[in-house]
């Protein structure tokens, strides 16, 4: 495959920069929320289970690849899949995995929780929190000892730029 140059190498890089970040079942289910619609962090920390470095560092390399934006609202990080990637190997694979594993009993339980939560993030109760002083968000955690963006609960789970 070339690129627009014709350089060979630069369109075995793109390849391989968008395969690798689809090698990842983390990463794969990202993409398949992100299919039902924007997510903020927290609620990808929290459809997940992971910790918010995990999720942030999955989030860097499916934006790497193209296959992702990021934009700030408020201070806080909201991501959505990319909607015209330069790349042409990051256009055809998120065309395709828009119909594979619909019926994946793990991607529909995931989105089974997305609409449970119906939208609702952590923020304001981490805004809050800060507001009064706790910084690391224990309070709005439910006032356990464990730092934000490591709970996965409502108030520990956000990304802040």
């Amino acid at each position: 495959m070339r690129n627009e140059t014709g350089d060979p190498a630069a369109g075995m890089d793109d390849i391989v920069r968008v395969m690798k970040a689809l090698s990842d079942p983390g990463r794969v289910m990202v993409m398949k929320l992100l299919g039902e619609r924007e997510l903020c962090a927290c609620e990808i920390i929290r459809a997940l289970g992971l910790a918010q470095p995990t999720v942030s560092r999955h989030m860097r390399v499916l934006g790497d690849a193209g296959l992702v934006r990021a934009r700030r609202v408020a201070g806080w990080v909201h991501y959505s899949l990319a909607e015209a990637p330069a790349s042409p190997v990051a256009r055809a694979m998120l065309e395709r995995l828009a119909c594979w594993l619909e019926d994946d009993p793990v991607v529909l339980a995931l989105r089974g929780g997305l609409h449970k939560a119906d939208g609702r993030c952590a923020r304001p109760a981490l805004d809050k929190a800060r507001r009064l002083g706790d910084e690391d968000g224990t309070a709005a955690c439910g006032g356990k000892a464990e730092r934000v963006g490591h709970t996965g609960q409502p108030g520990g789970a956000h990304e802040a730029l």
